[in-house]
């Protein structure tokens, strides 16, 4: 993770790990966070970057999209590797789309953009701007 420590150096697990649960839960389940509320650790002494987070994410209910991304019963041990399938499937319909001159269908309709990547980075800053505000210090990400 030496890489990280190159911007901003309290990134760690939570840049590097984090934007994707954090993905996860915004674009494939259809989860908005309100807020955060973060307690970031290191177990290694002499580590500059956390390796250890414990991230409360306020949220709203389910977005209307969530059935179309998880296609598997809640708690289903697929879930996490068809939520991918369906990701990369709705790229792949995209491109076809593209090539054919046509629209989309839904699934190839609503992939991820540019903003959603810069919502992972404002996330990773509101996590860390928690900590910092600790104890239990709840930050609204900056792209709200």
């Amino acid at each position: 993770m030496a890489w990280s420590a190159a911007g901003r150096a309290y990134i760690g697990g939570i840049g590097d790990i984090g934007t994707h649960v954090y993905r996860l839960a915004g674009f494939v389940a259809g989860l908005k966070a309100e807020a955060v509320c973060a307690d970031l650790t290191t177990f290694v002494a002499d580590r500059s970057l956390d390796d250890n987070a414990h991230v409360m994410i306020g949220r709203d209910d389910l977005g209307p999209s969530a059935a179309l991304r998880t296609r598997t019963p809640p708690g289903h041990p697929e879930g996490y590797f068809k939520a991918f399938a369906n990701l990369h499937s709705g790229f792949a319909e995209a491109i076809r789309a593209q090539r054919e001159a046509r629209e989309p269908s839904a699934l190839g309709s609503n992939i991820p953009t540019s903003y959603d990547g810069l919502k992972g980075a404002a996330f990773v800053d509101a996590v860390v701007d928690s900590q910092e505000k600790s104890p239990f210090g709840w930050i609204v990400p900056s792209y709200r």
